[in-house]
């Protein structure tokens, strides 16, 4: 069964670049912090996407308005704004 999810921070080919969850991770292990959606895809042996929140935040606003051009906005542990840009034609 894939998996997907969501998290704060910027996260690129599932990999954590930057986040304030891992603030107190010291920098000589931060590595380990970077790469944990990889380690549990491989772990567990299973197909995972893992995308910043206000990502999934606007994307989900879209779906269920059934709108472009809008912003999607997302406040838990950080906060994340997306804008989704209205259909080019």
């Amino acid at each position: 069964m894939p998996l997907a999810g969501s998290s704060a921070g910027v996260i690129v080919n599932n990999k954590i670049m930057v986040a304030s969850l891992f603030r107190a991770v010291p920098a000589e292990r931060f590595d380990e912090a970077k790469n944990i959606f990889l380690r549990i895809r491989d772990e567990w042996r299973v197909p995972l996407e893992v995308v910043n929140d206000g990502d999934v935040t606007a994307l989900a606003g879209a779906m269920s308005l059934k709108a472009n051009g809008l912003l999607g906005l997302a406040m838990g542990s950080s906060q994340a704004a997306v804008f989704s840009l209205p259909k080019v034609a």
